[in-house]
């Protein structure tokens, strides 16, 4: 009897020493993957729309093949740590565990700069971008916590995330104030205004503007004055990005547009050299019905966001 009880003990203790540890997922928090890759959890969420985070032009997005589900996103920042290009979807895949329900991720990584998603987008070495992994489900069906499988170059680390704790605080920034990224670009908020029609500050006989396409409609404009710290040009529609949410529930997306070295014209293509700098607008067009309504602008500058209400 004692030899029973002492083998029964011994395989209690072995199987005990097997168990997976669950990891708690923890915003901001940098994770090395060998000399391969980092990544550290920007955001998990449940959205509508999976899009690039400085949508510009033409560009790719995600949406529920159900319009009444949602998408569950699980973002990470992804640097490339090795020496060589990595196409993400070869080292990197997950699945979250939902009422004891497996549910594989698809994968969407952010290209261009942040203007664009695929799946199949790759990372420049010693180069960071945001990685989003996402399930469709009923957002009735989620809970507060969701098992995430994460699995880096075949190893799995089981991680639980908790909805509530891994929505990043909003960084809320007043006109005047200026964002300040190393090595790439100054930004400062001006001010905010209302138009039907943005024109140069000095239009000459021939000169580009900017106008409303629908008369019942006008631009809520955010002025910000940019300035290239980088020691190559730079192509601002790429690292500045702006939407706006409207009475706290109608969402628009913006476009920038700057102006030219002397104020003649306005563009929304070319690049500013190297401590150049210059004014440029964010143009975001909205029902003059709603125009006087209170506003919250969300604004992308290279991998960080901001809000100023207006």
């Amino acid at each position: 009897m004692k030899k029973i009880i002492v083998i029964a003990v011994l395989l209690a203790l072995f199987g005990c020493s097997q168990s997976k540890e669950v990891k708690e997922g923890v915003l901001g928090e940098k994770v090395v993957v060998e000399d391969l890759l980092s990544y550290e959890i920007n955001r998990f969420e449940a959205v509508k729309k999976i899009e690039p985070s400085i949508p510009a032009g033409y560009y790719s997005y995600r949406e529920p093949g159900d319009k009444a589900n949602v998408l569950l996103d699980l973002v990470l920042k992804v640097k490339n740590e090795s020496t060589s290009e990595i196409k993400v979807k070869d080292y990197i895949s997950s699945a979250f565990e939902i009422n004891d329900k497996e549910y594989e991720t698809g994968i969407r990584v952010e290209s261009d700069g942040g203007t664009d998603i695929s799946a199949y987008g790759t990372i420049d070495p010693m180069k960071s971008t945001l990685v989003h992994l996402y399930i469709e489900i009923a957002e009735a069906d989620i809970p507060d916590e969701v098992l995430c499988k994460l699995t880096i170059n075949k190893e799995t680390t089981e991680l639980n995330l908790n909805k509530t704790k891994l929505v990043p605080e909003k960084t809320y920034l007043k006109f005047g104030k200026t964002v300040d990224k190393k090595d790439t670009a100054s930004v400062k908020f001006i001010e905010s205004s209302v138009t039907k029609k943005l024109i140069p500050p000095n239009p000459g006989m021939f000169y580009t503007y900017y106008k409303v396409d629908d008369n019942a409609d006008s631009y809520l404009v955010v002025k910000m004055n940019v300035k290239n710290t980088g020691e190559n040009d730079l192509s601002l529609n790429e690292i500045i990005g702006c939407k706006a949410k409207v009475d706290n529930k109608y969402d628009y997306l913006g476009q920038l547009v700057w102006e030219d070295s002397d104020g003649s014209r306005l563009t929304n293509s070319g690049k500013l050299e190297p401590l150049k700098k210059t004014n440029a607008y964010c143009l975001i067009q909205v029902p003059d019905e709603i125009i006087k309504k209170p506003a919250e602008f969300k604004i992308h500058v290279l991998d960080d966001i901001y809000y100023i209400k207006k």
